[in-house]
């Protein structure tokens, strides 16, 4: 079980960095559940590239060294940026509602 909470975490932490990434060129991205896979290539890909530059400064790769820049990026984006929270949580809480509906007609 902590396996899988581990594999979501890190598939919601690499389409957050696709995410602002992708905001940083394109100002008026709506935060969609149609960009998931756009977001997670973009992260992946931006995640190689920062390893690639670490593996020629000589840094030693981690968890930590991986992901603190990043983070800090996500949350200095965030604070700037509160109206984009609110739509993410939005889109979030429809999508939910949308499942759970979707699972009642299913069931």
């Amino acid at each position: 079980m902590e396996d899988f909470f581990r594999i979501c975490f890190f598939i919601f932490a690499v389409n957050m960095i696709g995410f602002v990434c992708l905001k940083a060129v394109y100002v008026k991205l709506k935060l969609d559940l149609r960009y998931l896979s756009l977001l997670y290539g973009i992260g992946a890909g931006v995640i190689a590239l920062e390893m690639f530059f670490m593996s020629l400064a000589g840094l030693r790769f981690s968890l930590k060294s991986i992901l603190l820049p990043w983070l800090i990026l996500l949350i200095s984006f965030f604070l700037r940026n509160r109206r984009v929270l609110a739509d993410f949580k939005g889109h979030f809480i429809d999508f939910i509602r949308r499942t759970i509906a979707f699972n009642r007609v299913v069931a």
